[in-house]
């Protein structure tokens, strides 16, 4: 019988990996999708303009061909137009409608499950913690308590409370992506810029803020996991365990994604209240514009 903390690694490896394949899946077909209409559209825009420079071409060949075959001609490369127009009329309507569908608040089991294009590279870190979070939950409760009659008291313990905190992390990763999906709806149905767009790349991803931002608990907790993360493999070391490549890459990626997820709520949250103070701004100003 394999101890608990094997036990749990073992089905934090397999959850993880099950997750990762899942969401790279996920993310991949949007994306495929919506590559695929593009190249689509560019074709058919392509052969619409050579078919009229055909059609413009005509008139030159007028010497060329009778009477009655050209105007043979002209009838098909315009029908071919109207049809390749067409054709071009309903890829973008496809577009059109998965634009329009990327602006709708998730239902249901979406909801859940954050069947939705997550909103950039932040948002797609977010939504692969979750994954990876959940099935690891679910792998751990569900073979937890298949093996429950073998486990000793302590272990019993260890599952449990492993299983409630790792589900911990997934619904708080959930949390953190609908609200993202929430403000970036907002942001492109009102044409508004990116909040946070005046700090830095650098200053983004390490969280080095303005001094007004505040956000000192998330910025703290984002530091704790980004040094448990570089440092975590080191410290088991030399608690005497001896780790596997395998083994510390996984510590390495489950504690940077956890520490992703902390900066993309503490980003979302600086954006939120910059977008509520404009909004506030805007309309006294507006008020003071409108004549009593």
């Amino acid at each position: 019988m394999p101890s608990s903390s094997s036990l749990i690694e073992l089905l934090g490896t397999v959850g993880g990996s099950v997750a990762a394949a899942f969401g790279a899946l996920k993310f991949a077909v949007p994306y495929v999708l919506d590559q695929t209409l593009n190249r689509k559209a560019a074709k058919t825009a392509t052969e619409i303009d050579t078919l009229l420079g055909r059609l413009i071409n005509l008139e030159d060949q007028k010497g060329g061909m009778q009477a009655l075959n050209l105007e043979s001609y002209k009838l098909e490369v315009q029908e071919n137009i109207q049809a390749k127009l067409r054709l071009l009329d309903a890829i973008r309507a496809k577009r059109q409608q998965r634009a329009l569908s990327r602006n709708e608040e998730p239902k249901g089991v979406g909801r859940w499950l954050l069947f939705y294009r997550p909103d950039g590279f932040d948002g797609l870190l977010v939504q692969l913690t979750y994954y990876i979070a959940a099935f690891t939950a679910l792998d751990i409760a569900i073979v937890g308590v298949a093996m429950f009659p073998d486990l000793d008291r302590g272990a019993i313990v260890v599952v449990v409370v492993v299983a409630l905190l790792v589900a911990a992390v997934a619904l708080y990763a959930r949390s953190v992506s609908l609200r993202m999906k929430s403000v970036g709806n907002k942001m492109r149905l009102e044409g508004i810029g990116n909040p946070n767009n005046d700090l830095g790349w650098l200053r983004r991803n390490l969280l080095i803020l303005k001094r007004a931002d505040d956000l000192w608990g998330q910025r703290f907790w984002y530091y704790v996991l980004l040094f448990i993360a570089v440092s975590g493999p080191f410290i088991e070391q030399q608690k005497g365990r001896n780790l596997s490549w395998w083994e510390e890459v996984y510590i390495v990626t489950a504690y940077l994604l956890l520490a992703q997820v902390v900066k993309a709520h503490a980003l979302l949250r600086r954006g939120s209240l910059k977008m509520g103070n404009e909004t506030k701004h805007e309309e006294v100003r507006t008020a003071e514009s409108t004549p009593d």
